[in-house]
């Protein structure tokens, strides 16, 4: 068989909630038709906790008045009766306080108390995917089982809530603790111990140990495991089972140092995380800046190339040129020839062939001057060209390095990601710890230290009464055995009579103190310093009457 936790907490009293006169943000409206009402004893009483109780204890209070003096009567209803004992404590407490005085005053009396009662969690038994029918009947019988067998527990209302997407089928039971047979005051009274105690949890004087706690462990270990074997078939699974119970000191103290502990690693974690982060922002900024020399180096490239290429153009132009300003040299060179070849010296035109020699000479005179300056302007030309063909490998040799450095700064961060992603998800656990001991265990433990303290209050405050009342019955029984002496002495009484008394006197005052509640120890002492001062007396009646 599969195992379902089962649960009963403390609830808030919440009436208006219980029966959906008010809707929490947590209800899905269109879920509320599936709820039930059980038990309702409050709805005569327009779900008035106080009208219902007043209502119930009125006879207890006519009968206690009956055959009082008016003066001992109660003339008010019980809520009225039960704020003012409440607010006498309270007056009590506060004194204490102001005084200094720390004997413990006993806690005032609620009207009612919640619970709230369930099986599983929303992930094994959620109200998307829960057998309805099923907890409606595990509830129901829960519920009989508790009115039966708890008769001073009184339900005045139960109610099962299903229209709470994100929770879990439960039943929330508003229940009332009755005790009765007092001997003194009313009847019946509310009160949670006096209920307990007549259902079979005593008080115990082992600390930590609380009936209203026995009560409700009672109920899941016998009542909802019972039924959670008969309706879901299924057993029952004890979250922390086998986990020792501390004494609250010791539990606070390691709850303490877990505390410590985790707010360390905490600190460690997060530390680590900021180490991370900042060096992750120091390799993306790396990265960001190669990346940016790379498009600089790219830029620069691309705009060396097109001037490598526009220089390589003009080159070429002018290449062109000085190969047409040498073939026109050429040809010039040529005519130059031809016309001496075949020139006929005459003697009136060789005036004019010179002329025409002076000026081709001249024009290409001009023309080897505009070749050397074409071949100078080649030449730097050229060495310009050497230069950018320079630069441009130089900077593909260092865009090559900027990307090696880029792929070695990705391998270097690509580990350190990893390690962060480890370092988180272990940290995850440990946060999820911390929630729990913040959530659940220190308020825990912090109620249970509360519980103690007050229950170390009430005792203190019991042996405090009871040393006051032992001091005030050895101080009588002194004062009386003073005046059986002075009477012996004086001879008003014989010493059979003084003997007779004393004897009386000490059986007297044992009684009393065995009336006492309170400590057996401090009563035997009591009693023994009785019987010691009444065998002093009788010596010393003994003794005088020898002497008479």
């Amino acid at each position: 068989m599969m195992g379902k936790t089962i649960s009963m907490s403390v609830g808030r009293v919440a009436i208006y909630h219980d029966i959906r006169k008010e809707i929490s943000a947590n209800v899905d409206p269109s879920l509320t038709k599936n709820n039930v009402i059980f038990i309702d004893k409050l709805a005569e009483h327009s779900y008035s906790v106080e009208s219902y109780t007043n209502a119930k204890f009125q006879p207890y209070i006519d009968l206690y008045n009956i055959g009082k003096k008016n003066c001992r009567q109660i003339h008010c209803t019980y809520t009225e009766y039960l704020a003012k004992q409440n607010e006498k404590i309270n007056a009590k407490k506060e004194a204490n306080k102001n005084n200094g005085i720390k004997r413990s005053v006993r806690n005032t009396t609620k009207l009612c108390h919640e619970y709230v009662l369930q099986v599983g969690d929303r992930d094994s038994n959620g109200v998307k995917n829960a057998d309805i029918a099923k907890n409606r009947e595990y509830c129901q019988k829960v519920l009989k089982d508790i009115q039966d067998k708890y008769k001073h527990v009184d339900v005045l209302l139960a109610t099962y809530h299903v229209d709470e997407p994100n929770g879990t089928p439960h039943m929330h039971i508003l229940v009332q603790f009755t005790g009765e047979d007092y001997q003194r005051g009313l009847g019946k009274q509310i009160s949670m111990s006096k209920a307990l105690e007549l259902d079979g949890f005593e008080r115990s004087q082992n600390r930590g140990d609380y009936a209203i706690n026995r009560w409700t462990k009672d109920i899941q270990d016998t009542i909802m495991t019972d039924r959670l074997h008969e309706v879901f078939n299924e057993e029952r699974e004890i979250l922390n089972e086998g986990r020792k119970h501390d004494d609250i000191k010791i539990f606070r103290e390691k709850a303490k140092a877990e505390a410590e502990a985790l707010d360390q690693k905490r600190i460690e974690a997060e530390r680590a995380e900021k180490e991370l982060i900042d060096r992750h922002n120091e390799l993306s900024e790396s990265v960001s800046i190669n990346e940016g020399l790379n498009l600089w180096y790219a830029d620069q490239n691309e705009h060396l190339q097109n001037e490598n290429d526009e220089l390589k153009k003009t080159v070429q132009l002018k290449e062109k040129e000085i190969d047409f300003f040498n073939e026109k040299i050429s040809k010039l060179i040529d005519k130059k020839k031809s016309l001496i070849a075949n020139c006929r010296f005459v003697s009136g035109d060789l005036v004019d062939l010179q002329e025409k020699i002076s000026k081709g000479k001249n024009q290409l005179s001009e023309l080897e001057n505009q070749s050397d300056c074409m071949k100078k302007i080649y030449e730097n030309y050229k060495v310009e060209a050497d230069e950018m063909q320079k630069k441009l490998e130089s900077t593909s040799y260092e865009l090559v390095n900027a990307k090696i450095r880029v792929a070695a700064v990705k391998s270097e961060l690509e580990p350190l990601l990893d390690e962060k992603k480890a370092l988180l998800d272990e940290l995850e656990p440990l946060r999820d710890e911390l929630n729990y001991l913040t959530e659940k265990s220190i308020p825990n433990a912090k109620k249970e230290l509360v519980d103690t303290k007050n229950e170390v209050k009430k005792w203190q405050h019991s042996l405090d009464q009871l040393k006051g009342d032992v001091t005030k019955i050895l101080n009588s029984v002194s004062e009386n055995f003073k005046k059986i002496l002075k009477l012996h002495a004086t001879a008003k009484i014989q010493t059979q009579n003084a003997t007779e008394l004393t004897e009386k006197t000490k059986q007297f005052y044992s009684d009393k103190i065995d009336k006492l509640d309170g400590d057996k120890i401090i009563k035997e002492k009591s009693k023994a310093i009785i019987n010691d001062s009444a065998d002093e007396v009788q010596e010393i009646v003994r003794r005088r009457r020898r002497g008479r």
